[in-house]
């Protein structure tokens, strides 16, 4: 461990060993250089120096930080201190409820500065400004970036529909949910102990998910509206994201790329969140200023966490920190409006809101996805939401969404297991008996007429089961 003179600091400058603040919070990662919106920021500090280590143990030696013991530590125990993980990030302030995504980054141990109150408001100021920092960094390379999606990058897609007996059984589909899902928070975890994780570790899922929306562009939206779905679970609601958010894209005929793109997008747009304590993202009642604040913020400090993510294009940064943003200027972190909103932060807008409508809620009853999908559709009216994009949300997912139960004409249940982009009301169903067993094959009412059959209302889910393999 050694320390350095900021004023000795010159843009450029490249070091083997990571650069910390002396909080303990990560500034740099070996090998990046300092940027001038860096050294600016440094001169705002109340300090003169930092240090060059190679882990947070090295400062814990030198005596800068302290160890934290964890061994006694539970969930909803209230942290004393403010808490940084092992790779240099600040994952727990004083007064926050330890959660488990918490335990988990910390299992390796976690650190404190010394000292007490001046320390911890240090701490706290130093992971604001590296977030401001992020967001001037990104300013800057907006005139780089490719906001629009233009005429010539559409692509007529070769993709076939094929039968319900070909697409895998519920229990497989389950089985590849919970296999991303899984990975997913691994990924996460690391992530939020400050650790550095390698873009690929998130295009492979995005491929595996590829190949079934090339394959199976109808049964596609199963993936994410068909299997059970995780109240207040991060990596469950961005799965449901990129699965929703590449089937809109590819419905809109946006470029195998641009799809792709969006699916990695989802799967990281929302790490910020992680910043947000689990008393406000799942409480129903009104929110203090502060709590407000704080959610207004999390997409400022999804920046500093996707940093961690090597390889990353800076779009996805962009697409991540305006995924909150509205069409009429109701959105935040920064109220733009319109085509100050890239294309593809407007379609993550869509699939975000729509899955988080569509899950399960401590506070309430479920929603009925028919009633989610009209909701949608009224905000687009009232320029909440990209009309293009909440058009191609219902042409792909269904006017009665995959995963809904109706009522049919003759009586019957049933389960809408596809939809069909050219008649929206009349979607491929699986007919039920009352206790969720199927009744035959698969019935596509497009290839029927109304008269014969056709969907009544939604119902909700029969017994809250699901039907039987």
């Amino acid at each position: 461990m050694q320390t350095v003179r900021i004023s000795n600091l010159n843009e450029g400058d490249r070091f083997e060993q990571a650069l910390f603040l002396p909080s303990g919070q990560k500034l740099l990662t070996p090998g990046v250089s300092l940027s001038r919106r860096h050294l600016q920021m440094l001169s705002r500090q109340a300090v003169t120096e930092l240090i060059l280590a190679d882990s947070l143990d090295e400062l814990a030696e030198a005596g800068v930080l302290a160890r934290y013991d964890m061994s006694q530590v539970r969930v909803g125990q209230v942290a004393e201190q403010d808490l940084i993980a092992p790779g240099g990030a600040l994952l727990v302030e004083q007064g926050q409820a330890f959660e488990d995504h918490h335990l988990a980054s910390l299992a390796d141990g976690g650190f404190v500065t010394k000292g007490s109150g001046k320390s911890e408001t240090t701490t706290r100021r130093d992971r604001m400004l590296m977030a401001d920092l992020a967001v001037q960094q990104l300013e800057e390379a907006l005139p780089q970036l490719e906001l629009r999606v233009r005429p010539e990058q559409l692509e007529i897609w070769d993709m076939h529909n094929v039968n319900d007996r070909i697409w895998p059984s519920q229990r497989v589909v389950r089985a590849k949910r919970d296999g991303i899902v899984d990975e997913l928070q691994r990924l996460y975890t690391e992530i939020a102990a400050g650790h550095q994780v390698q873009v690929n570790a998130f295009t492979v899922m995005v491929e595996d998910l590829l190949d079934d929306l090339l394959n199976h562009r109808q049964q596609f939206p199963q993936l994410a509206l068909m299997c059970r779905r995780q109240e207040d679970y991060l990596p469950d609601h961005a799965f449901t994201v990129a699965v929703l958010a590449m089937a809109i894209a590819a419905q809109m005929t946006w470029s195998r790329e641009h799809v792709r793109l969006m699916g990695l997008a989802s799967l990281v747009f929302d790490l910020g969140m992680l910043q947000v304590p689990k008393r406000i993202r799942i409480g129903s009642g009104e929110l203090s200023d502060i709590d407000r604040n704080m959610v207004h913020r999390h997409p400022v400090f999804g920046l500093l966490q996707l940093e961690l993510i090597e390889g990353e294009p800076t779009l996805i940064k962009l697409m991540a920190y305006q995924h909150h943003e509205r069409e009429n200027g109701s959105g935040y972190p920064c109220g733009i409006r319109g085509d100050r909103i890239c294309d593809f932060a407007r379609v993550l807008a869509v699939a975000d809101a729509f899955a988080a409508q569509t899950a399960p809620r401590s506070f309430r009853k479920m929603k009925l996805p028919y009633v989610a999908m009209e909701e949608m559709i009224r905000a687009a009216a009232s320029n909440e939401f990209y009309k293009p994009a909440v058009r191609a949300l219902v042409q792909a997912a269904g006017l009665f969404p995959v995963g809904s139960y109706v009522k049919l004409s003759n009586g019957k249940y049933a389960h809408i297991i596809a939809g069909n982009p050219n008649h929206l009301d009349r979607p491929v169903v699986q007919i039920l008996n009352r206790d969720a067993t199927r009744i035959g094959e698969p019935v596509d009412l497009s290839r029927m007429s109304p008269e014969m059959l056709s969907v009544v209302r939604p119902v909700p889910g029969l017994d809250e089961t699901e039907p039987h393999e």
